[in-house]
């Protein structure tokens, strides 16, 4: 007894889902999969998803203001440092990461350093794969 689908029981071209036997309408005529399943109107072609397109702001200050929340008891910092936060995360787009200046100007002599270590994590990373 031949297996009639040559995928040994998978969905193949002109086969049913489920019975391995081709695809028939009511009068026992055979049915291509294309005329049942014209994906061309339900698909368009392009990019549906970039991945998340996070912004981020970051600032650098001492904190004027900590409370415990009084539910989780998680600190909550307001004050000076947190209003300069909130305004430098609201002006990026998605994407983008931008620092104030106080916090540029505390790591600007440490950048080429920190690029040399995040070189050679990436290269350790690579090594071992």
């Amino acid at each position: 007894n031949p297996n009639p689908n040559p995928n040994n029981g998978g969905a193949g071209p002109n086969y049913g889902l489920v019975s391995g036997q081709p695809y028939s309408d009511d009068g026992g005529n055979s049915i291509n999969d294309g005329d049942i399943f014209d994906w061309s109107r339900y698909t368009r072609q392009g990019v549906l998803f970039r991945g998340l397109r996070v912004r981020m702001g970051i600032a650098t200050g001492y904190v004027d203001e900590m409370n415990a929340h009084r539910v989780t008891q998680r600190l909550e910092y307001g004050g000076e440092v947190l209003r300069r936060v909130q305004a430098v995360s609201d002006l990026p787009s998605g994407g983008q990461i931008l620092m104030d200046d106080r916090t540029f100007k505390g790591i600007h002599g440490d950048l080429s350093e920190l690029g040399m270590q995040v070189m050679s994590v990436i290269s350790d990373n690579t090594l071992t794969r």
